[in-house]
Formats: C-alpha cells, sequence, structure tokens
C-alpha cells in the first residue's frame, strides 16, 4: 500500500500502480493489452484519414492512367475505361463512404485490406483484357506496398493486407494471361517490393508506437506537476502557471487563516496510520464543506495544517456574517 495525496489536497490510501511498459518485440514493439487498447484509440482519428487518403489516391491514379490506357490499349480501351472509371472508382468511393459510418470507425484495417485487395483485382483483371506490355503490368507490384503506407496500428495487418493484395493481382494475371518467363520476373518484383514494404512498416510503426509512450509519459507528467501545484496552490493559479503566465495578482482585502492540530506528532505516533488518514479525510472534509459554504478558497493542506483564504477570486464579495 502507498499513501498518496488527491488534488483536492485529502490523504488518500491506494495500491501502488504497476508501470504499463512496453516489451521489446523484435525491432518494433509489443504492447500489453491495456496499453494497445490505449494506442489503437490515439490513432484512430489518423487511421480514419490516412484510410480515406489512400482511397482518394487510388482515385486519382485511375484518372491518371486513363491516358496511360489510351497509349497502351489498342483494342479494349473502350471496356478498360469503363472498368476503371465506372466500377473501380465506384468500389472506392464505396469504400471511403464506409470509412464514415460509426459503426465502422473501429474497422480501418478492414476496409483498408478490401480497398487494396479490390483495386489490386480491378488492375489484374484489365491487364487480361489484351496483352498489354509487362512493364505497364509491373507498376501493379506497387498497390501491394499500399497497405504498409496507408494502414497503420498492426504490423500484422499491414503484411496480411500486402500479401492478399499480391495473391489477387498476381493469381489473376496467371490465369489469364498464363505463366511464363515475364509473369516470374513480373512474381519477383513483386516480392521484391513486399519485403521492402515490410521494413517500412516495421520502421514507421516502431516510431509511431514510440512517440505514442512518450506523449504518454509526458502527459503523466504534467498531470504529476499539477497534482503538486493544486496542493500548494489554489487551482486557478496552477492553472494559470501551468499555462507560462507570471502571476502577480494583487488583492485589497484578503482573509487568511491557519488552522493546526495541536499535539499532532504525539497523537499520530500513538495512533494507527490507518485510523490517522481517515480521520484527517473526514476533518479536512469538513473544513471544505466550510470553505465552500462561506466562499472561502482553501489553498493548501500539508500534514495536519489547513490554509484557507477570502478575497482571492475574481469576485470576492464580502465574508458571511455567520463565518
Amino acid at each position: 500500500m502507498t499513501f498518496a495525496v488527491s488534488t483536492s489536497g485529502h490523504l488518500d490510501r491506494r495500491p501502488a500502480r504497476k508501470p504499463n511498459k512496453a516489451r521489446p518485440f523484435y525491432v518494433g514493439l509489443k504492447f500489453s493489452r491495456e496499453l494497445e487498447a490505449e494506442y489503437q484509440a490515439s490513432i484512430l482519428e489518423s487511421k480514419i484519414w490516412i484510410g480515406r487518403f489512400g482511397m482518394i489516391l487510388g482515385l486519382l491514379l485511375n484518372a491518371i492512367y486513363t491516358v496511360w490506357d489510351w497509349l497502351v490499349f489498342e483494342v479494349a480501351f473502350g471496356e478498360v475505361t469503363l472498368i476503371r472509371q465506372v466500377y473501380a472508382n465506384s468500389f472506392l468511393i464505396f469504400a471511403i463512404g464506409l470509412t464514415y459510418l460509426p459503426a465502422l470507425r473501429t474497422r480501418m484495417n478492414e476496409l483498408m485490406a478490401l480497398g487494396a485487395v479490390g483495386y489490386a483485382a480491378f488492375f489484374a483483371f484489365i491487364n487480361t483484357l489484351e496483352q498489354t506490355p509487362y512493364i505497364f503490368i509491373g507498376n501493379g507490384a506497387i498497390i501491394s506496398f499500399f497497405p504498409f503506407l496507408f494502414m497503420a496500428g498492426s504490423l500484422r495487418w499491414m503484411v496480411g493486407a500486402s500479401l492478399a493484395t499480391s495473391a489477387v493481382l498476381l493469381g489473376i494475371i496467371g490465369s489469364g494471361r498464363g505463366i511464363d518467363r515475364s509473369f516470374v520476373l513480373l512474381a519477383l518484383l513483386d516480392v521484391g517490393v513486399t519485403m521492402m514494404g515490410i521494413w517500412f512498416a516495421v520502421l514507421l510503426e516502431t516510431l509511431r508506437r514510440r512517440e505514442f509512450l512518450a506523449s504518454r509519459d509526458l502527459a503523466e507528467e504534467r498531470q504529476r506537476f499539477r497534482q503538486l501545484l493544486v496542493r500548494i496552490l489554489p487551482e486557478g493559479i496552477a492553472d494559470r502557471l501551468q499555462e507560462g503566465e507570471a502571476v502577480a495578482d494583487k488583492h485589497q482585502q484578503v482573509v487568511v487563516m491557519f488552522a493546526d492540530i495541536v499535539g499532532f506528532t504525539a497523537i499520530s505516533s500513538r495512533t494507527d496510520p490507518d485510523r490517522i488518514v481517515a480521520w484527517l479525510n473526514k476533518l479536512f472534509a469538513a473544513f471544505d464543506a466550510i470553505c465552500d459554504r462561506h466562499g472561502l478558497e482553501k489553498i493548501k493542506t500539508i500534514g495536519d495544517a489547513y490554509m484557507a483564504a477570502h478575497g482571492l477570486g475574481d469576485n470576492p464579495g464580502k465574508i458571511a456574517n455567520n463565518a
């Protein structure tokens, strides 16, 4: 058991909290279940934004590839344009719309995996309609890199989505055009892109998680600093100091009360600590109630000492007659 002082100034008795630290996991970071949930919640908005950006980029690529289609496809250009500009774009727009559904906000990994696999399927099918050069099809290997760019929070999902994208891309092209020397080169290119993507994702995800831990530690330190300030200063003054303001207020009429328990050292030496803590909590709670009733502001509590003042607020008014 440890003893601590709450933000209200009362002594509190509670179990010491075990630090929730990350454990090393290869070159990345693996969190405990509680910390992982906190991390996922902290990056949820950025995951949604990154996912939408990736799908919007797919729409832009479809617009750019129209020129390429016109240069590459001689017979099937009309059919390719229909598939790319109508079916593929409708699929991406539908996927973007799903990200705005509250029930799917926490399913961004699944949505991004669906978007990458679906885009790869459309791209691969287009290139089975005509014997296009493999240098053009090789651009499809970049789609396997998309999950590493536009997914965040889970290496498992990134790698899984990339492998699924590669399988769909190579499977459709291999079944539609046959397996030859050029197809093997395409497969090797895709493997190389996937390996680079995994390396990139591990580094990026490690940086994200370390930044999260640093931000979390900083927030805890700021909270502890605030608790220290409110133990020795009024809460309003503590807020102003924490914001960096130099506090030098002038008050015309101030009443300050000091209260101290006579013989507290002797009393505490022969009394059980649990009873002392409970007694002080009850006593200071009564003092707090009196201060609230008569418009006084508690300044601090230290040990058995209690300090309060009147006239320090923005509208000090007058002390009640029965104070």
